[in-house]
């Protein structure tokens, strides 16, 4: 089963010079994505003005998982440690850190734009430090890159929980075919460009959901770039 999740969908905020798109937002009676899907609980969209921040604090049994798109993000995870995020920097901070984890734009004059997820592995480990990585266009371009797993897999951010995230950049024209595992479910989003998806056309903020799909399969229309949370599905072939 697949659905698709319009960018128009998702809940929108701006405060404190700063916008948000959330794709999954509790309090929208009758949104089949409210708590999220599976352990990926939130999935968010910021956009900071310059010098604006913005304070999450996810508790203890959720790994933090955020994607620089432009700009520069200065990440406090506590007041001792604080990490410099560029273009094409993911970093995997732990929740469950007293103060939270405070993502700043240091920049007087330009706007940041990053991708901020969410994962529940339910334990009551303590908090592990924070870890960042850089996966270049090349790395992505035409192929699935890992950019973060459950253990230690390849060069990828180390998660908690049994997920796969992908990264891919792709032309024109370009195929893309994700094989799932038994009982495994997906979530594609669209961070730029327009792709076809089974039937759908997905665009910029777009999303889709593959729940007890073979694969998510996918073509570029345009210039694109995408990211697939590869989980372990839940119940049943609906939303979950």
């Amino acid at each position: 089963m697949i659905t698709v999740r319009r960018s128009s969908e998702r809940h929108y905020a701006r405060r404190e010079h700063r916008q948000l798109w959330s794709s999954f937002h509790a309090p929208r009676a009758g949104d089949s994505f409210a708590l999220g899907f599976g352990v990926l609980e939130c999935f968010d969209e910021y956009r900071l003005d310059a010098k604006a921040s913005l304070l999450v604090s996810p508790p203890l049994g959720f790994d933090v998982v955020s994607y620089v798109l432009t700009g520069v993000v200065a990440s406090q995870h506590t007041s001792r440690q604080t990490a410099i995020l560029r273009a094409g920097d993911f970093q995997r901070a732990s929740g469950g850190t007293a103060g939270g984890l405070r993502q700043s734009n240091p920049s007087f004059s330009h706007e940041t734009h990053l991708l901020q997820l969410w994962l529940r592995h339910g334990t009551s480990h303590s908090a592990r430090p924070p870890e960042q990585r850089r996966f270049s266009v090349a790395e992505r371009r035409g192929a699935l890159c890992l950019v973060a797993a459950g253990g230690a897999r390849e060069a990828a951010l180390r998660l908690q929980e049994d997920v796969l995230i992908y990264s891919s950049v792709l032309n024109p024209g370009q195929h893309l075919v994700h094989e799932l595992g038994a009982r495994r479910s997906a979530w594609l989003h669209v961070v730029h460009g327009e792709i076809t998806c089974d039937d759908a056309v997905l665009q910029t903020g777009d999303a889709a959901s593959f729940a007890l799909e073979r694969a998510v399969s996918l073509t570029a229309c345009a210039p694109s770039e995408v990211l697939i949370v590869d989980l372990a599905h839940l119940a049943s072939a609906a939303p979950i």
